[in-house]
């Protein structure tokens, strides 16, 4: 049986492999690359957090601030038996590249270091002690109204930002993306065993996969989602690539960015705020700070924030929900409608 070292050496040999408990490849690699001077010294490397994507590294030295490394590989971190595309890291970095030319969004996300193309690693301010926001799904926490209204004005500054035409389109990342939001959690036999999460889940999903209006309306939004569109996206705007830092969010993990929807990222972070069981009139207040303009698509909202509930709900990227069957089954229900009817009952009705 290979391992992924073994593997990743077979696709790309010669290029270096971080691993998480060797000191000495690290050291020499920061110091070859003239990123540490010749007489600092790696103390240790530690996990900042549970990275999805990409293996994500802490570097403490004797004589300098703490360095994040981050390396993609030709698979999902938490996930390695699917495949990803590696460039993604090239799309991370073209992403903080074009945010950095604002003052107010780069204040939002760390510093980009150094970049090692050859070698799919980046090097990252390291944005010390943080935890993310999956802290919101646990019963009575929620997101502050400050924190609320940070995320927001977050998404209306970079929906101002002037279109990147050479933007990377990342088809291939948005295409692993779009088959576990649009299509495998709407289809019977995909190999996600629901029960072994908790049981009675398979069947409250049964009434997704056997609806084909439903699932003509998600494949629909499926398309829009893979399209050409002109908002710079985050891509993934959920409480995971949320940081609390010293009472400020921070926004990391951008590798799913792309020019899409205007509806997508605002919809997913709705999504989730009503999956960590926030007030309604929190989200609706998050709704409204959202500045709309005239191609703004209430519809498309709407659906967008019924299949990103439902494919965490019945699909394989799962989340610590301290939700019981019943209230997963109404909140199903709930995006079933949104999804179908396309209008914003979902805030007002």
């Amino acid at each position: 049986m290979t391992t992924l070292k073994t593997d990743f050496r077979r696709l790309f040999p010669g290029k270096v492999f971080l691993e998480n408990e060797k000191v000495a490849p690290v050291e020499r690699y920061l110091r070859e690359k003239g990123w540490i001077e010749p007489d600092v010294q790696v103390l240790k490397i530690e996990r900042p957090g549970a990275g999805n994507m990409n293996l994500v590294i802490r570097v403490l030295t004797d004589k300098t601030p703490a360095l994040i490394l981050k390396q993609s590989r030709p698979w999902v971190e938490k996930y390695p038996q699917l495949a990803a595309p590696v460039e993604r890291i090239m799309v991370e970095k073209t992403y903080y590249e074009t945010i950095g030319k604002n003052e107010i969004l780069a204040s939002y996300s760390p510093d980009l270091l150094h970049f090692d193309e050859e070698n799919f690693i980046m090097v990252l301010e390291d944005l010390g002690e943080a935890a993310d926001f999956t802290c919101v799904y646990k019963k009575g926490v929620h997101f502050k109204p400050t924190e609320i209204t940070e995320a927001i004005t977050y998404l209306n500054i970079l929906g101002e930002l002037k279109p990147v035409n050479n933007y990377p389109e990342n088809k291939e990342l948005r295409t692993l993306n779009h088959q576990h939001i649009f299509h495998l959690p709407f289809i019977s036999n995909n190999g996600f065993d629901l029960d072994d999460i908790q049981h009675g889940l398979r069947g409250l999903s049964e009434k997704a996969k056997s609806d084909t209006k439903l699932k003509a309306r998600v494949s629909a939004l499926g398309e829009t989602y893979l399209g050409k569109g002109t908002t710079l996206l985050q891509g993934d705007f959920y409480p995971g690539s949320l940081l609390n830092v010293k009472s400020r969010i921070k926004v990391i993990d951008p590798e799913f960015s792309f020019l899409g929807p205007v509806e997508w990222d605002i919809a997913v972070f709705i999504a989730h705020l009503f999956m960590s069981g926030a007030e309604e009139a929190s989200i609706r207040s998050a709704f409204e700070q959202f500045e709309k303009k005239e191609t703004f698509d209430f519809g498309r909202f709407s659906g967008f924030v019924g299949v990103e509930i439902l494919r965490r709900l019945i699909g394989l990227a799962q989340l610590p929900l301290e939700m019981d069957l019943d209230e997963k089954a109404g909140l199903i229900d709930r995006s079933i409608l949104w999804v179908k009817q396309a209008n914003i009952d979902i805030l007002y009705g």
